[in-house]
C-alpha cells in the first residue's frame, strides 16, 4: 500500500509479486468492503493522473 484517502475509504498499492516490476499496475481498495480492484493503470499513470488533479486550476464559469 502507498495511498490512502482522507476519509480512509480507498486504499491504493501493488500486488506483491510485482514489486519487482518496474511499472508495476495500481489496484484501489474499497476499506468498507476490503475488496481490490485494478485501477487498469501503471504506478507512473497514476502519479501523473495524481499531479494533473492536484495542480490543475479550476475552471472558470
Amino acid at each position: 500500500m502507498f495511498l490512502e484517502d482522507e476519509e480512509e475509504a480507498f486504499t491504493w498499492g501493488f500486488r506483491v509479486g510485482d514489486l519487482s516490476v518496474p511499472d508495476p499496475i495500481v489496484y484501489r481498495r474499497n476499506n468498507a468492503r476490503g475488496q481490490w480492484k485494478s485501477e487498469e493503470g501503471t504506478f507512473s499513470e497514476f502519479v501523473f493522473d495524481m499531479f494533473e488533479w492536484a495542480f490543475e486550476e479550476e475552471e472558470e464559469e
